[in-house]
């Protein structure tokens, strides 16, 4: 690992120095819950979070065993392996199955981590159902999602298999939980009860990332051991300066204090996914009291001179397999001054270090910061405005309405928050678009958060907005689909720094799917949810616009709306 911090190195060496003095590495092995907090009950909930530094040495003993079940369920038949999930028990599973391909008989992975009604039934098209087994994945066991998912494929499974629906299905999540109980009933095939003392963004080297690990045949075995490798190479006897991961969270948390708090992810292409799981690390662990570091994932390169001051860059670069264009341009940034940190990685398999690299940095930056790490309250906000919302069209059978401030073609325009200023003065969409992209300044981030169907026609479209945004404004952009990103970048986006400027981009559904047992649909949940959380934006105070794709034909609407941003922007 290379840190280049140029004229930041004197704010590094005095975080490594303090780190030192308070015998920080020691005492995060010793599980010390006074390195984030003072309050004793604020301390006793951290004591029970700690559980992801020695997990690599738990699971270690469980491999075995994980490699047992995987064959029995090659054995079986099951083609699919479908993780039904959302946040820290969904995006590990994303990564292995977008990373690494299936061993030769061993099922393919598949991830449902949204209520877009399209893409599940998408994905109920591409499985041969009763050649399919689910993996229910919940830390509470309480997942609104993850437990409507479960509910319609169940009674799927229940109406085309000659086999009990039950042994179709195993369930990951804790002891205790309503999800374990569900599991008991319905008879799962199997159930992991992970460990309870690890929050949901650090599990990945729990049984929340190694059951699908394993099910495709990957060596978890390595993956683990690399694991292990990390914990020793950051072991609490070694100083800061030499600790692979408490210097990276030192010098992160040291620049985000000096005002470099952007952190800008380049990764190669075949790794492409660790960004969206570390993403979610970096935004839940920081992003709390109105400060925090903003996690940059996929982003479009541009000229150097288009990045602003507040910038941090960090190149996950594999051998063998590196990005000439990505080569090119980091070493343009580096030239350019701006702070950069490179990793490279000889194999796939050596993420597993990885993780536990970035997971020790994400918990020594929050210390660096003075944040706690392991809660994320503003996630739950969101949440409960989705209840509320829900339980409001249970009695009344309507969900909230309110015309939109402007139209044009399929385009329909709402505000919110600190955005409803910004109209004074437009007369149309364009202008009012306009008005409100003028509202980013110079440190701000320009956050895209589209409730429609993952596709990379939309990735493509996004991708031309957050150009334009970075070279108009100057700022960092970011983008995540919902609900997705309710789980993995809404605490910062609640929580964090109120520099977010926020487009949600919404969708009509062209056809809905019943959820058993409920009284809404899953296109009316997944309205509540950008609903809820565009209330939880607002009501916090932040900039956000809702754009409303009209009709049929998303993809479009979305290109419309990516030419009048782009012609606003060039007003």
């Amino acid at each position: 690992m290379a840190i280049l911090l140029k004229q930041y190195d004197s704010q590094a060496s005095a975080a490594y120095r303090e780190l030192d003095d308070n015998d920080f590495s020691a005492r995060l092995w010793k599980k010390d819950p006074t390195l984030w907090a003072k309050d004793p009950a604020q301390q006793a909930a951290i004591k029970n979070e700690l559980g992801w530094l020695t997990v690599p040495e738990t699971m270690s003993e469980r491999v075995k065993d994980l490699s047992s079940f995987a064959d029995e369920v090659r054995d079986a038949g099951f083609r699919d392996v479908v993780l039904l999930g959302m946040g820290g028990s969904s995006q590990s599973a994303e990564l292995f199955a977008t990373t690494f391909c299936s061993a030769p008989g061993y099922p393919k992975l598949r991830v449902l981590d949204t209520t877009v009604p399209e893409t599940i039934r998408a994905l109920d098209r591409n499985i041969e159902i009763t050649k399919t087994l689910f993996i229910v994945a919940s830390k509470t066991g309480e997942t609104i999602e993850t437990l409507s998912h479960f509910n319609s494929f169940f009674e799927r499974v229940k109406a085309k298999s000659s086999n009990p629906a039950g042994s179709h299905f195993i369930a990951i999540t804790d002891a205790g939980t309503r999800l374990a109980a569900i599991a008991k009933e319905y008879r799962f095939r199997r159930v992991f009860l992970n460990p309870p003392d690890i929050v949901g963004c650090y599990a990945v080297i729990s049984y929340f990332g190694l059951v699908p690990a394993a099910l495709i045949g990957m060596d978890v075995a390595t993956l683990v051991d690399r694991a292990i490798r990390m914990t020793h190479s950051s072991a609490g006897c070694v100083r800061v300066e030499y600790n692979p991961g408490v210097s990276l969270g030192a010098a992160l948390g040291a620049l985000k204090n000096a005002g470099r708090d952007k952190l800008t992810f380049i990764i190669s292409p075949p790794i492409s996914s660790f960004g969206l799981w570390v993403e979610q690390l970096i935004a839940e662990s920081t992003a709390k009291n109105d400060v925090g570091i903003v996690p940059v994932c996929d982003e479009p390169l541009v000229d150097v001179k288009f990045y602003g001051k507040d910038r941090v860059f960090a190149y996950l670069r594999l051998n063998h397999a590196a990005d000439a264009a990505q080569d090119a341009a980091f070493e343009q940034i580096k030239s350019a001054g701006i702070p950069t940190v490179q990793i490279t990685l000889s194999d796939k398999i050596d993420l597993g270090e990885e993780f536990m690299r970035w997971e020790i940095a994400a918990a020594t930056a929050a210390a660096v910061i003075g944040v706690d790490p392991f809660v994320q309250p503003a996630v739950q906000e969101s949440k409960d405005n989705t209840s509320r919302i829900l339980a409001e069209f249970t009695r009344s059978k309507k969900l909230p309405s309110q015309p939109p401030i402007a139209e044009k073609g399929k385009l329909a325009l709402f505000v919110g928050g600190a955005a409803r200023d910004a109209r004074k003065g437009a007369k149309d969409f364009r202008a009012m678009l306009g008005a409100f992209m003028n509202l980013i300044k110079p440190g701000d981030y320009f956050a895209t958060m589209a409730y429609v169907s993952p596709n990379p026609t939309v990735d493509k479209e996004i991708a031309a907005i957050r150009k334009a945004v970075i070279e108009s404004y100057g700022v960092a952009t970011t983008f995540g689909y919902g609900p997705r990103c309710l789980h993995s970048t809404g605490q910062l986006h609640k929580g964090g720094p109120n520099t977010g400027v926020f487009l949600q981009i919404t969708q009509d559904h062209r056809e809905s799917i019943s959820i058993p047992g409920a009284s809404y649909d899953f296109a009316q949940l997944n309205e509540a949810q950008y609903l809820g959380d565009f209330q939880s934006l607002a009501a916090q105070g932040r900039r956000v616009i809702r754009v409303h794709l009209a009709g049929r034909d998303t993809i479009v609407a979305l290109e419309e709306l990516r030419r009048e941003i782009v012609e606003a922007i060039a007003r």
